[in-house]
């Protein structure tokens, strides 16, 4: 069977970067099947479950993007998100497909998140069994999605916001389109990467504050910031995540801000690259 006449099995499908690559992955001609919560006898997928009760027929390749951020402590975030993927993972390379995993720039040896240390867990074993592991950065696009989209809102809604501590972190931007293409290639084989997690993000950084300065300028914005100490910040979401409460961007992921990885790896395969973000600073 040619991968590259397969089927493209996205799990996370609804999510933000799931239904990014099923749109760009079915506009390039190919058939995908969307794996997710929620789904029909064959595409419901969630992770803690039995990766045999999925429909396999045809499938080549496996994009793991899915990741279930409704579970915290790192003994439960170990038995659903880690044990889950690995078991996804297994399923996979048992029956000839290829195995990309989304794994995230928070995800270094010493990395201090927990969802950092997760994904690194599942990408040094599937490395070691002969899968792929991604390390996208932070994603933009038209329109926009995730994280970037709760920074669109905030430069839109008011020229005065917060700032986590001074905003100095670096961040690397990620076109969707860009990031799309690159993991096609490699789930459908057009391209083989060595075995090692890549990063992929445009190489130059933008620090966090300056991201969100060129956000605002993009809208014809200005903004003014008012710095508050990331750890009093921390506290605070802490304390709400233990009421109970959902927050769009979490305690554990600002640690994976605040502690960003020192040294990426964006030795991209030729022909591939990432556009800079619009208005990013040219210094």
């Amino acid at each position: 069977m040619s991968i590259s006449a397969a089927r493209i099995a996205i799990t996370g499908s609804r999510g933000y970067l799931g239904s990014t690559l099923a749109r760009h992955f079915r506009d390039s001609g190919h058939e995908v099947c969307g794996w997710h919560r929620g789904a029909g006898t064959g595409s419901r997928y969630e992770l803690g479950g039995d990766p045999r009760s999925l429909d396999w027929s045809g499938v080549g390749a496996v994009v793991h993007c899915a990741y279930d951020f409704r579970v915290r402590g790192w003994e439960e975030i170990q038995r659903i998100n880690v044990a889950g993927s690995l078991a996804l993972m297994r399923e996979t390379l048992s029956r000839g497909a290829r195995f990309v995993f989304i794994s995230s720039m928070s995800s270094y040896d010493g990395c201090r998140s927990l969802y950092g240390k997760a994904k690194l867990v599942v990408e040094k074993e599937a490395l070691q069994a002969g899968g792929a592991a991604i390390r996208p950065g932070l994603i933009f696009g038209d329109p926009p999605g995730g994280l970037f989209a709760t920074l669109t809102r905030a430069a839109r809604m008011s020229p005065l916001l917060p700032m986590i501590g001074l905003g100095a972190f670096p961040q690397y931007l990620a076109h969707d389109g860009d990031l799309s293409r690159l993991l096609l290639a490699v789930a459908t084989g057009e391209i083989d990467l060595p075995p090692r997690a890549l990063s992929a993000a445009h190489p130059k950084p933008i620090l966090f504050r300056d991201l969100v300065r060129a956000i605002a300028r993009n809208q014809g914005r200005g903004v003014a910031f008012v710095p508050i100490p990331w750890r009093l910040i921390h506290a605070a979401m802490t304390i709400a995540e233990m009421s109970g409460l959902r927050l769009s961007f979490r305690a554990d992921s600002l640690v994976g801000l605040v502690f960003a990885n020192p040294a990426p790896d964006f030795a991209l395969p030729a022909g591939y690259s990432f556009r800079p973000f619009p208005g990013a600073p040219a210094k």
